[in-house]
């Protein structure tokens, strides 16, 4: 903002996280308008931030489960210290998405895909979707084994996401009561190293070339 104040009006990662915000906030206010202005806005920024700001079990249920983990898996800047998909590997995935069916609407067309005003590589491209399967395939892993240990499917799914998004809105500390086995906790301690140090980083120091 100091050196360039004027990137902050098309900064569209920046604009995409702050309406992320504010749709979940709006939805949160309009949903339960008792909780007040100030309490939904907290809870809507710790969800799309993975802050680690608490959110009581109630206060999970305000939306369900899939609205608040959908945000929370998303997570928020690239640049930043959230875990997640963040936003602009979500934003690069719709795009793709898009430009993919506009070349099965016209098949002979020579399309260039440009994302921000410029064009991405096939390589790039797929380093994307290969960190979604990766992540998804993670959180798959450990919420089957959570829900093996005797957790409920909900509590299974949002301890996971939480986990390796270290996101204290979707980890509740009272569902490691019911599983208060030590390997249960040593899986979830390297999961949140996991998510916070990034799936390409430990790839890249686990395969050599």
């Amino acid at each position: 903002l100091i050196r360039a104040p004027q990137r902050a009006r098309i900064d569209i990662e920046t604009i995409g996280i702050l309406a992320g915000m504010l749709l979940l906030f709006v939805l949160i206010y309009a949903a339960h308008p008792h909780l007040g202005s100030l309490a939904s806005a907290v809870q809507a920024f710790s969800v799309v931030s993975t802050s680690g700001l608490l959110l009581s079990p109630d206060d999970a249920h305000l939306l369900g489960w899939p609205v608040i983990i959908f945000f929370g898996f998303v997570g928020g800047a690239t640049a930043s210290s959230t875990g997640g998909m963040k936003f602009f590997r979500f934003r690069l995935l719709a795009a793709r998405a898009l430009h993919e069916f506009s070349r099965l609407a016209q098949p002979k067309a020579i399309q260039n895909f440009r994302f921000s005003g410029m064009r991405n590589p096939v390589e790039a491209m797929l380093s994307v979707w290969v960190y979604l399967i990766g992540f998804a395939c993670v959180t798959v892993i450990i919420a089957g084994y959570l829900a093996l240990t005797g957790m409920s499917f909900e509590a299974s799914i949002s301890t996971a996401v939480g986990a390796i998004t270290n996101s204290a809105a979707l980890f509740h500390v009272e569902n490691m009561n019911l599983t208060p086995n030590p390997v249960t906790k040593l899986i979830l301690t390297f999961s949140m190293l996991f998510g916070r140090l990034e799936l390409l980083l430990l790839f890249s120091l686990i395969i050599r070339n």
